[in-house]
């Protein structure tokens, strides 16, 4: 569930179930850790991949999120996502969707963008799944962000809030989904 204030007003929603002009959702959001509490965000951008956390202290924790037109599963609403106020940078999956267990970071525009670039959050579960099965985690040693198979026992650790700070307005979504 997602919370955010509008006119004095608290109002709860699924990420998913508000629709602006016939859109899914874009907007703003923070994604939190549910075992930890911590905000998913990144240290700094200065490297050309930056590694992705769930801990305090991070730099930059706000990220947009925005429809994208590219989904292979139509039950779905797939999501790119970029650092706010950093356009250049998407969320991304360090080796694809070949091997799991790996560290998830973030990419400039340009070396990947396919469908790696976009995840989809179960509102059911609290789960974020990028590359069809795997999910993202919470790795205790670092705090820094895995992909994990689905079918490894990790249930607790790959559950994740979204929280809306601000909507983009309808006309910012992309054409496909008007």
């Amino acid at each position: 569930m997602a919370i955010f204030k509008v006119f004095g007003l608290i109002a709860v929603f699924s990420i998913f179930d508000l629709v602006l002009g016939g859109s899914p959702l874009s907007g703003y959001v923070e994604i939190i850790s549910r075992k930890t509490g911590k905000k998913v965000g990144v240290e700094n951008i200065d490297d050309e991949t930056v590694f992705l956390y769930a801990k305090d202290n991070l730099t930059l924790t706000t990220w947009k999120v925005v429809p994208t037109c590219f989904s292979g599963e139509s039950t779905r609403a797939g999501y790119w996502i970029r650092l706010k106020d950093h356009e250049k940078w998407r969320w991304n999956h360090r080796w694809g969707c070949r091997f799991t267990n790996t560290s998830i970071i973030a990419y400039k525009d340009g070396k990947d963008t396919n469908e790696n670039n976009y995840f989809y959050y179960d509102i059911t579960t609290g789960e974020i799944e990028v590359c069809k099965k795997n999910f993202l985690y919470v790795d205790p040693s670092d705090c820094s962000m895995k992909s994990l198979d689905v079918d490894k026992d990790k249930k607790d650790d790959r559950k994740f809030s979204v929280r809306v700070v601000k909507l983009i307005p309808a006309a910012e979504i992309p054409d496909c989904w008007k």
